[in-house]
């Protein structure tokens, strides 16, 4: 990452709205468990946004912890080193995402160690994004995704979620080639409109055949958020679309969505 620049002020000519919820799944609420989703946003005074969501292993006895700890992980790093310095090329983008993977897989493996369990214990998906007026970059391990809309409107899926070898399996943060299986897109524009969100939306959201995102579904949603009010009132209504008959009658997994929309300033 040499070829970062140090950071003073920010402009911020644009910003971004977002709003995000993770809701339980009905299979888990039948059976007592906890969500095992997790997500954080923040809006660093240097002008980028960074989104980050994990999908803890239904067989992980540790999976809600996991995929928790492993997305404060990720956006505790990347602020710490985008307060302080910021890549201007394609290449100084890869290597941050490589390292703040990295960085969390190490983490993971230390928070294991400290609860004495097995790491598979906390086997999580991770996705990572940061949004800035300059650039779009997203790292993918897992079968999370994001979809993004041009300043023109056309949508598309720069990462499509992965799958392991056998049906309804993926990789996760905590297996020893994990960083082999790494997935980064650094595209040298802004988005207008970028969702990130679990498997468990995956079939609503994309296409089977090719992982090409359903306008049906997005183009309200980025509607919804473009024109959302009071954060706390978008939320609490994103929430119970989440959890309406409508969403649970096509899917029985925890749901997390993730909505960022660029707003013009000025």
């Amino acid at each position: 990452m040499t070829d970062s620049e140090s950071r003073a002020t920010a402009t911020t000519p644009h910003t971004w709205r977002v709003i995000a919820s993770s809701v339980i799944g009905t299979s888990h609420q039948q059976t007592g468990q906890s969500c095992q989703d997790a997500f954080a946003c923040q809006h660093l005074p240097t002008g980028e946004v960074l989104l980050t969501v994990a999908d803890g292993a239904g067989s992980a006895r540790a999976a809600a912890h996991g995929s928790a700890f492993s997305v404060q992980a990720a956006q505790h790093f990347l602020a710490h080193f985008l307060q302080e310095w910021a890549p201007n090329s394609l290449e100084g983008w890869q290597a941050l995402v490589q390292a703040t993977f990295a960085h969390t897989h190490n983490a993971l493996v230390d928070e294991a160690a400290r609860l004495e369990q097995p790491l598979r214990d906390l086997a999580t998906t991770l996705l990572v994004t940061v949004l800035s007026n300059e650039w779009t970059v997203i790292g993918l391990l897992g079968d999370c995704a994001a979809v993004c809309r041009s300043e023109e409107g056309a949508l598309f899926t720069p990462c499509r979620p992965q799958k392991g070898e056998f049906a309804n399996t993926t990789h996760f943060l905590t297996e020893q080639e994990a960083l082999a299986r790494l997935v980064i897109q650094v595209l040298p524009q802004p988005m207008r409109g970028v969702a990130l969100f679990t498997d468990g939306l995956a079939e609503l959201a994309l296409s089977t055949v090719d992982g090409a995102p359903y306008s049906r579904f997005f183009a309200p949603l980025f509607a919804f958020v473009e024109q959302s009010g009071a954060a706390e009132t978008a939320q609490a209504q994103l929430s119970a679309f989440l959890a309406s008959e409508r969403i649970n009658a096509r899917t029985n997994d925890d749901k997390t969505l993730v909505l960022a929309w660029r707003m013009s300033v000025g």
